[in-house]
């Protein structure tokens, strides 16, 4: 009987719902323990955000190509993903959300887009964003280099382009 009740652990309160919970956090879930502050989703979001005449730039956490990310249900998120699905609507199977205004922490509605990849390639293409470690002459130079068949692909990839 004394080694049962020894492992009987002491209920408590969820702090932010009042609902029973014996973790140790105080919370009686994720959900509780995301949202204690009683702050909503969209509360969080904004408190991220800097509004200014030409873009809604994201000042959280980003990734290394500078787009943010925010956590949602202990997820992180794309913030321009967010920001589209929030306020204009749902995104289409295959699409992704793309920006008019080349600022990858933009979050601004107005400035995002759905389109496909090949839509986000001619972007980059067109504003000159796709970078190429070789220029065109030096690529065909390779090929025809290799065509002669004197020289391997491992030859090739060894050397430092000119």
């Amino acid at each position: 009987m004394l080694a049962y009740i020894s492992e009987v652990k002491e209920m408590a309160n969820c702090l932010r719902c009042e609902a029973h919970t014996q973790n140790k956090s105080g919370y009686c879930s994720k959900f509780c323990y995301y949202n204690r502050n009683g702050d909503t989703i969209l509360d969080k979001f904004w408190a991220k955000v800097n509004v200014t005449k030409k873009c809604w730039t994201w000042f959280g956490s980003t990734n290394y190509k500078g787009y943010g990310l925010f956590g949602v249900k202990g997820k992180n998120v794309s913030t321009h993903i967010f920001s589209y699905r929030t306020f204009v609507g749902p995104i289409k199977n295959g699409m992704q959300v793309l920006h008019t205004c080349d600022t990858p922490n933009c979050i601004r509605p107005s400035h995002l887009y759905q389109g496909t990849n090949q839509d986000n390639c001619n972007d980059k293409v067109l504003r000159g964003q796709q970078y190429a470690k070789v220029s065109l002459k030096q690529a065909e130079r390779t090929r025809k280099r290799y065509a002669k068949g004197n020289i391997t692909q491992r030859q090739l990839a060894n050397e430092r382009p000119n």
